[in-house]
């Protein structure tokens, strides 16, 4: 009895601790300050593109990204000539549980995890080396274009080129070409933004930006940059 009582105790004790180190706020990850950020970025190993397609057909990437970076699936993104330093800190921040809106996070954060940061670097010279997908022209009512464009200074809304450029192809550092990417793709991760479940973006510069958006303005910011409205 009192060998089993304290076997009992001590698996109380151990679950006990794993607990309190899942809720210490210290061991959760860190979001991203824009010196933390640069500072990763400075550290970046440099990617062996050749190295990386091997990667990427092993950890079967192409299945949902497609083999050049073309997804098959209006459900994931498009990777094909993408901003190296955001495809290396997407994988980054799915690796260290940065990123988890959904349960398609989690499958990510699986396959991350299994690679060092060298292999995330070569992975993201992979992606970021091939012909990017085509060119489009945004498209939408005059207001969108204008919230894109301008922003909204009453709601301290800058506007979407000031970072993302123009046509939405992409800005300096770790600033993503959205133009021509996937419309229910955009969507979701603006709403993700908006709501809080995605807290990957560098000084929350994405969170505030969402979070004044009406869910209509969401709708018709994701069509705009996709030129798709169906």
């Amino acid at each position: 009895m009192k060998t089993l009582l304290l076997i009992s105790f001590s698996m109380l004790t151990t679950l006990s601790l794993n607990n309190q180190a899942v809720a210490d706020p210290d061991t959760q990850p860190k979001a991203w300050s824009a010196d933390s950020w640069h500072q990763q970025m400075r550290l970046m190993p440099k990617g062996d593109l050749y190295r990386g397609a091997q990667l990427a057909k092993q950890g079967y990437c192409f299945t949902c990204h497609g083999e050049k970076g073309y997804a098959p699936s209006r459900n994931a993104p498009s990777l094909a000539g993408q901003n190296q330093a955001y495809l290396y800190k997407t994988l980054l921040d799915f690796k260290n549980r940065l990123w988890l809106a959904d349960h398609k996070d989690e499958g990510m954060h699986d396959l991350a995890r299994t690679f060092d940061k060298q292999d995330l670097a070569d992975l993201a010279a992979y992606y970021a080396a091939q012909k990017p997908w085509p060119k489009i022209t945004p498209s939408g009512s005059p207001a969108i274009a204008h919230l894109a464009k301008r922003g909204d200074p009453q709601r301290l809304l800058t506007p979407c080129a000031s970072c993302h450029g123009a046509q939405g192809m992409g800005g300096p550092n770790e600033t993503p070409r959205i133009n021509g990417q996937s419309y229910l793709y955009l969507k979701r991760q603006l709403s993700y933004f908006k709501s809080g479940k995605r807290s990957n973006d560098v000084e929350a510069g994405m969170r505030f930006a969402a979070e004044v958006l009406s869910e209509e303005e969401i709708d018709q910011l994701a069509r705009y940059y996709a030129n798709s409205q169906k």
